[in-house]
């Protein structure tokens, strides 16, 4: 299904609304309807990495941060033949805006980020796909996907604090738990310095491509991504997929 349709359905009847921060249908992106924040991916970044996981049967998959859902739902289609996919949030932007820091690592279980989650997940017909969990990167990040398979992961969607700092832990979390063949993604690249270049560099041997069609303003929030490489610095497990 187009992500056009998807989003038309959720704003007609699931409580969302367009973000203003779009422009047309080329860069239609969500939030819930009594939130400011968070505001998901646009329709251009929904449909490529739906297509992506889908297209190189990626099976194994975990996200840090979904917000309401609209992430999570992308990838959770793309998985729907036999894929699980780790949605791992502490929900609380749409509690505290962007006016928080990390210093306290509360975690909001109650929110309507969560309800959102868990209802996209039972409306599409993904309970057995998209499991989601609340915690924060990088500590809570091994226990939660363990609690839901043990497999190495061969996708990885990274949408949480946008600073180098955070998305080098980020990463580093992940990097042991990848199999050898693997995609990470990463939004609003944009926010991302030189020592997060560097890092990917000396981890990878590259930095992100961009996602087709997925930069801004005209397409997305800078979506990028890695893909089908073994990291230089870490030896993760070995996996055929």
């Amino acid at each position: 299904m187009n992500a056009t349709h998807i989003f038309e359905e959720l704003i007609q009847n699931h409580g969302y609304k367009s973000s203003p921060k779009h422009f047309g249908q080329k860069m239609m992106s969500l939030r819930m309807s009594s939130l400011d924040f968070p505001v998901s991916i646009s329709t251009n970044e929904f449909n490529f990495m739906s297509e992506f996981v889908e297209e190189n049967n990626l099976k194994r998959g975990y996200e840090i941060a979904t917000g309401t859902g609209v992430s999570a739902l992308a990838i959770g289609l793309g998985m729907k033949n036999g894929g699980k996919l780790v949605s791992m949030d502490s929900y609380i932007e749409e509690n505290l805006g962007l006016d928080y820091n990390d210093e306290d690592k509360e975690v909001f279980v109650e929110s309507r980020g969560v309800e959102s989650v868990n209802h996209l997940v039972e409306k599409f017909g993904l309970t057995d796909v998209v499991f989601t969990k609340a915690g924060w990167s990088p500590d809570d990040t091994e226990k939660c996907i363990r609690e839901v398979f043990n497999d190495p992961l061969d996708f990885v969607f990274i949408d949480a604090l946008h600073d180098d700092k955070h998305f080098i832990q980020d990463i580093q979390a992940v990097v042991p738990l990848l199999a050898d063949k693997f995609a990470i993604f990463m939004h609003d690249t944009h926010c991302l310095g030189e020592k997060s270049k560097n890092f990917l560099m000396d981890t990878f041997g590259k930095i992100w491509t961009y996602a087709e069609n997925c930069r801004y303003p005209m397409g997305g929030w800078n979506l990028g991504y890695i893909e089908n490489v073994v990291p230089k610095t870490a030896k993760p497990k070995r996996i055929r997929v």
